[in-house]
């Protein structure tokens, strides 16, 4: 009886934060999470958590850091717009194909700072790469949970062919 009002009063709580989202108590796993309307809002056996835009990028990082690009590839909205000194992308599995050939030549990232003003989040690291340890700058805009834009800004000549190479 006393898990059934706990439960009540939980769903009560859970729908007067957010009203879009759906009580932890009704799961069949408590240990989900769901990912509700903007605010995006986490829900955990009824305690509610604020996901940020800073959240979101700096886990995407984190999965980058570690090559698990399937779980990058989740921060990533489907339609994301990204543009680069290299590339550019308008499809998230496109990017994420060019990313981890990249990351074939990368041997580390070195973080420096992330700046956020709401939905945009600017990232700061060094790429380190077998041709150069490459300052990165990144501003990514979030909607929703996921990265609907990313702008990378690095000096792209260590990596252009050489002279009298393709592309030149």
């Amino acid at each position: 009886m006393v898990d059934r009002t706990w439960s009540v009063c939980i769903r009560q709580l859970t729908e007067r934060i957010h009203p879009h989202a759906v009580a932890a108590s009704r799961l069949r796993d408590p240990a989900s999470w769901i990912l509700a309307e903007a605010p995006v809002v986490a829900y955990r056996r009824g305690m509610a958590k604020m996901i940020t835009a800073t959240d979101v990028v700096r886990q995407y990082s984190d999965a980058l850091a570690v090559r698990d690009f399937s779980a990058a590839r989740r921060f990533l909205a489907d339609d994301l717009r990204f543009e680069g000194p290299i590339d550019q992308f308008d499809r998230a599995d496109d990017y994420v194909k060019a990313i981890s050939g990249l990351f074939a030549i990368v041997k580390g990232i070195e973080p420096q700072a992330v700046v956020a003003d709401g939905e945009n989040v600017a990232v700061f690291y060094v790429l380190q790469t077998v041709v150069a340890n490459a300052p990165v700058a990144e501003w990514c805009t979030v909607r929703e949970g996921k990265i609907v834009h990313l702008r990378a800004y690095f000096d792209a000549r260590p990596f252009a062919p050489p002279p009298g190479q393709a592309g030149h």
